[in-house]
């Protein structure tokens, strides 16, 4: 594949339209090509024409050089193949994409099967009138052999500002049908507290199926191996000890993640309970190594260390390297394990890093963990504490006195 450097003057569109079509290749989806093309223009809404390494005012979040769209090929019984895209408005902000991405919801909705009625019961909170944090709403697409698109979207936790993120998804949680699954969340996913336990994206599949899921994920600063056999421990189908050898395939001998922040997803299901169905382990595999041939080896070793057909990834990187993977890094970003159906998984993400080839975002800024003064002037200063999820919850439930004593101890 011809690299960006030697392209004449194309478009994001037809960027993306060109590794889609090699990514179809290389995953066994070449009947469906057209299919998946005409799909992925529409997700191109507001950013297709404009020119690859373009200066725009807006800056997508999607991927570390800002490029607004993404794809990811997920290996297990069979390739998968996704695409994550934030539509932009004509003017992008995060009012006019989240305008933008609703209006291609309803078109979507008209041709596709999708289901709207739990994004419409949680709209509100993640799409304010003075929305704050990196991104309003993204779109993303599965392909899996022959079935028909699955949809999924992602919102933002800090749509209200970063002090109320747990707040907004316990509430999102409760509205949706899971009111006692923050009990879990929080002790798990937040045990070490929000300066280094981040919540940072609320998703909703939208299937018309009773098996569509509801995530939140989290963001591990500081963290190490132990820490996410913690967080697992909640899941259903989690088998002690994955994770930990999911690390040490990805980073052989790292005990801390200190640079870029790995990751997890809970997924809950309706009728199943409070507890997440599984959990989704992101590790941000270009921020612990030198480059991408390094990175290609060691998602070769979590294949192994799986059982996987290590064949399918390979036919990836074929297809679309445009360098030779020793020159530089970035064209792979994570790689991710989940247990689907007690089966392992892989899943790569591949960035087609339109903007600024090579850029591997930071750690983003951490804290030290509040002492008790400073996060009870956190709540004077920042808002009503009657927000906060503990306070919401022992006010739907009947009186509990170990939770009361909880509070006050």
């Amino acid at each position: 594949m011809t690299s960006l450097a030697t392209l004449p003057k194309i478009t994001l569109g037809q960027l993306g339209a060109e590794r889609l079509a090699s990514l179809c290749d290389a995953l066994g989806f070449q009947s469906r090509k057209a299919e998946i093309a005409r799909l992925f223009e529409h997700l191109s809404t507001g950013w297709g024409e404009r020119l690859v390494g373009s200066r725009v005012a807006w800056e997508s979040a999607v991927v570390d050089d800002g490029t607004p769209f993404e794809f990811s090929a997920a290996y297990g019984s069979a390739p998968e193949l996704r695409i994550l895209s934030e539509p932009w408005g004509p003017e992008p902000s995060l009012v006019s994409n989240a305008e933008a991405t609703c209006a291609l919801l309803e078109t979507l909705a008209r041709e596709y099967s999708i289901d709207l009625q739990r994004f419409e019961r949680v709209r509100d909170l993640f799409l304010p009138q003075d929305p704050k944090g990196p991104f309003s709403i993204w779109i993303a697409t599965i392909f899996k052999g022959d079935a028909p698109p699955d949809f999924k979207l992602y919102l933002c936790p800090q749509a209200r500002g970063d002090r109320w993120s747990s707040a907004l998804l316990e509430e999102a949680l409760v509205r949706l049908g899971f009111g006692g699954a923050w009990g879990l969340v929080g002790p798990h996913m937040g045990a070490r507290g929000p300066e280094l336990d981040v919540f940072n994206y609320f998703s909703l599949d939208l299937a018309p199926s009773p098996e569509a899921r509801v995530k939140i994920y989290a963001r591990h600063h500081d963290s190490r191996p132990e820490d996410f056999e913690h967080i697992a421990s909640a899941c259903e189908q989690h088998q002690p000890g994955d994770l930990l050898k999911f690390f040490e395939a990805a980073a052989p001998g790292r005990t801390l993640f200190d640079n870029r922040p790995p990751s997890t997803c809970y997924a809950f299901v309706e009728g199943r309970g409070d507890s997440p169905l599984s959990i989704t382990t992101h590790f941000p595999i270009n921020g612990y190594a030198r480059d991408d041939g390094e990175v290609a080896e060691s998602v070769v070793r979590c294949h192994r260390a799986f059982g996987l057909d290590e064949a399918p990834y390979r036919s990836t990187l074929a297809a679309l390297s445009t360098r030779e993977l020793e020159e530089g890094i970035g064209f792979q970003s994570y790689v991710s394990f989940r247990r689907q159906g007690h089966k392992p998984r892989l899943t790569v993400y591949l960035p087609c890093e339109a903007f600024r080839p090579g850029t591997v975002a930071g750690t983003g800024a951490t804290l030290k963990p509040s002492n008790v003064y400073e996060i009870v002037r956190r709540y004077e200063d920042d808002g009503d504490i009657t927000t906060h999820p503990f306070i919401r919850r022992l006010s739907r439930e009947p009186f509990n006195r170990k939770n009361t004593w909880i509070l006050l101890a």
